[in-house]
């Protein structure tokens, strides 16, 4: 039963997501609270935040990480921030360097990016920065 409800919940979150619903998101995720937001993890490795900092939805990004500092440890936070996706190892801040986006890049590495972290290809974030969108 918890696997079904964690299948669930991936795929209604992911879809609130994508409709860049951000209050809806985030009153989804406090009634699902016993769902730690590190167990939201889709078939790719994504994360809610990969997924918000993919399509460069900085309103969003700051909800999750506004709920983060509530609900994680400042350890948890950092590890979820710096989580990787599964065939490429990215992680949120090598996506927000791709969109160019310095905003959400400060966001991400105030509250612990790791600025030095490689993917699977040795590619940091200034690598991708500069391949850019």
């Amino acid at each position: 039963m918890a696997e079904i409800k964690i299948k669930e919940i991936i795929n209604k979150t992911f879809a609130l997501v994508e409709d860049a619903n951000s209050e809806g998101l985030i009153d989804y995720l406090r009634v699902n609270a016993d769902v730690p937001l590190f167990e939201i993890v889709d078939g790719r490795g994504y994360t809610l935040l990969h997924e918000a900092c993919f399509h460069n939805m900085e309103e969003i990004c700051q909800a999750l990480i506004n709920l983060g500092k509530e609900t994680l440890t400042t350890q948890a936070l950092q590890d979820w921030i710096n989580a990787r996706t599964n065939s490429d190892g990215f992680s949120c801040l090598h996506f927000s360097s791709f969109k160019g986006n310095p905003t959400l890049s400060e966001l991400l590495i105030t509250y612990g990016a790791d600025i030095n972290a490689n993917n699977n290809f040795g590619i940091n974030m200034m690598h991708v920065a500069a391949q850019g969108d």
